[in-house]
């Protein structure tokens, strides 16, 4: 079925205008799957320590996809996106940090992701569903492949490539093999990657993708296959982050579209926070029971649960506009406290010489200490309508699903991190079209 997808039909080689379609079908598609490497991989360039250019293969990608499309793109979504790079800009401003200078990186680093990925939404949506599905769903196997091909047969080479990728990067390569073997009983793949959660999220995220673009999603067979390809992910490269993507594949799918179905989400949602305040110690044992070893980790500690703590201190102190996009240093003593104060840094001595996005890696909090309150919602309302203008139904729910996976560990800024709106809103466009002739621009728009 895969292979007949990527075979071209005979009537398409009839035409010039269909050759040339079908080659730019083909770009599209070849400048996705280095996108997805990219996110997979997340190879950046370093110079003394810090990062220059992040996850570069992801940058060039949607880059090029960028430059390609930005006449039309710009007429669709031209003013919304002016607005939201003057907010990026100039947010810092509003903030509470030290210093405009440490946010002139992560100001970059925000506006090309942004970009990239508002390139790759549209872009994807040139592209047929089920052309789209059947090469993620190839890519989807190829993973897999290669992830047997690492635990059974060949893991000292995939150890070399992946320490000869890695040299010199400055990203560390994952060694927790005694972790593995506590939490799971093996140690876990990673194909090519510096860590095993990186293959989890790209599993993740391609059977995520696979189920939204699943034209008879909501089906029984649509949640069997969804299943089929979740579990055979999780036994290739169990993680506790395939939850948070399956969390929010639950509201992306049962998104309420009417104000009744509004209502009983919200009564559902209110029912299930009363049972936990009333219930807390239940309701914590039974989330310890089933998060097991993790709650006893670094890495989980770091994404989950000093998290929220460190966003409650935080937006106590600059509440309206936060700290500014990438005023880390800033926030640093609040996450320390909070380490100390849970004795984390005595459990885990290790991450003590880390900074701040090492010690907290969770995108949604940092979204909201960097913005604050009003920040934060002016921000999701731009990107909001940046995602209606490309054609992005509901986009609310979209970001609202990229949020639960942000949870999971994400830096908020990084062009991986802005790839989870894209995977929520590729099976979300009302039209899939093909660009129109030039000598009809508006009918592009």
């Amino acid at each position: 079925m895969t292979a007949a997808l990527m075979q071209p039909d005979a009537n398409l080689l009839d035409c010039p205008a269909d050759r040339l379609k079908l080659g730019r079908e083909r770009l599209i598609l070849g400048l996705m799957v280095v996108y997805i490497l990219g996110a997979h991989l997340r190879l950046s360039l370093y110079a003394n320590g810090n990062i220059l250019v992040p996850m570069y293969l992801m940058l060039a990608a949607s880059g090029v996809v960028a430059l390609w499309f930005a006449p039309v793109i710009l007429r669709k979504i031209g003013g919304i996106y002016v607005l939201m790079l003057g907010f990026v800009v100039l947010q810092p401003l509003a903030g509470g940090g030290s210093s405009y200078g440490a946010s002139v990186t992560s100001i970059l680093q925000l506006t090309a992701s942004i970009t990239g990925a508002l390139a790759m939404i549209f872009a994807l949506g040139l592209i047929k569903a089920d052309r789209l599905r059947g090469v993620l769903t190839m890519i989807w196997i190829v993973m897999i492949l290669l992830a047997l091909a690492e635990v059974l047969f060949l893991k000292g080479f995939f150890d070399q490539v992946r320490d000869w990728l890695y040299a010199g990067s400055g990203r560390f390569v994952y060694l927790a093999e005694d972790r593995d073997l506590q939490l799971y009983g093996r140690v876990r793949t990673t194909v090519f990657a510096s860590e095993p959660s990186f293959l989890a999220d790209t599993l993740s995220s391609l059977s995520a993708m696979n189920f939204m673009l699943n034209k008879q999603r909501g089906s029984l067979r649509s949640f069997l296959e969804l299943g089929a390809m979740l579990a055979i992910s999780f036994c290739v490269v169990p993680s506790f982050k395939t939850g948070f993507y399956v969390a929010a594949l639950m509201v992306w799918h049962f998104w309420p579209r009417s104000l009744r179905e509004a209502s009983v989400l919200a009564i559902v949602l209110i029912g299930a926070l009363l049972v936990a305040l009333v219930g807390t110690d239940g309701f914590f044992r039974l989330v310890g029971e089933t998060a097991g070893m993790h709650l006893s980790s670094g890495s989980f500690f770091g994404r989950i649960g000093s998290a929220h703590l460190v966003g409650f201190d935080a937006l106590a102190a600059f509440p309206f506009y936060g700290f500014g996009i990438g005023q880390n240093d800033a926030v640093y003593p609040i996450i320390v406290g909070i380490w100390n104060q849970n004795g984390a840094f005595g459990l885990f001595p290790w991450y003590g010489p880390l900074p701040a996005a090492d010690l907290m890696s969770n995108g949604f909090w940092w979204m909201w200490i960097y913005l604050g309150a009003v920040g934060g919602v002016i921000f999701l309302a731009l990107a909001a309508r940046l995602l209606q203008g490309l054609g992005v139904a509901t986009p609310w729910r979209s970001l609202v699903c990229a949020c639960i996976v942000w949870y999971a560990g994400s830096a908020f800024v990084d062009p991986q991190s802005w790839y989870c709106v894209v995977i929520f809103s590729v099976g979300a466009m009302t039209r899939r079209v093909p660009l129109p002739h030039r000598r009809d621009p508006e009918q592009a728009a």
